[in-house]
């Protein structure tokens, strides 16, 4: 029996969202499927990039960490790594599997990815798809099947305690 593919996207305000979508490639690399993790907006080292490789995932990030708002002069570079992403994203996608786009609301909301290329992988369905970021444009919203809203109630970055390595990067 063929598997019937669904798109999650992990948005809002609060932590978790990329945890939980790394949640659910341990769970499809448990139950022997392959996962693609690209990381849209990404490019600092982040402890969960090792195990994820020894587990077998295949991963593409920027190639340098441009911060979490990026400097007009380099927007075209990173709008070419992610079309490139995106590019590897439609072939993997062909074969099934789980793509995780993390970070791909993001690019989408300030046009750092080719929006077309984007909608259509998330309109074939060819494979399980989950995209995480905040603030998910309307335009997207009909191509989920699951949409989790993550809320902070409370985090300690109010109370000035800064990204802790293992537990927020």
């Amino acid at each position: 029996m063929k598997m019937q593919y669904c798109t999650h996207f992990y948005t809002g305000d609060g932590k978790g969202k990329t945890t939980a979508a790394l949640g659910l490639a341990l769970r499809f690399i448990g139950a022997g499927g392959p996962v693609l993790l690209l990381q849209f907006m990404k490019g600092a080292p982040s402890a969960e990039l090792l195990p994820l490789a020894t587990l077998g995932v295949d991963i593409k990030r920027l190639s340098i960490d441009y911060g979490l708002f990026p400097r007009t002069e380099d927007r075209a570079a990173i709008q070419k790594e992610h079309d490139a992403m995106l590019q590897s994203a439609r072939t993997f996608q062909r074969n099934g599997g789980l793509l995780l786009l993390d970070e791909c609301i993001s690019a989408y909301n300030l046009q750092l990815l080719d929006c077309n290329l984007l909608e259509s992988i998330l309109q074939e369905k060819s494979c399980e798809i989950v995209c995480t970021g905040r603030n998910v444009p309307e335009r997207l919203l009909p191509y989920a099947d699951y949409i989790t809203d993550m809320k902070v109630v409370r985090h300690p970055f109010t109370k000035g305690l800064g990204a802790r390595r293992g537990i927020e990067f």
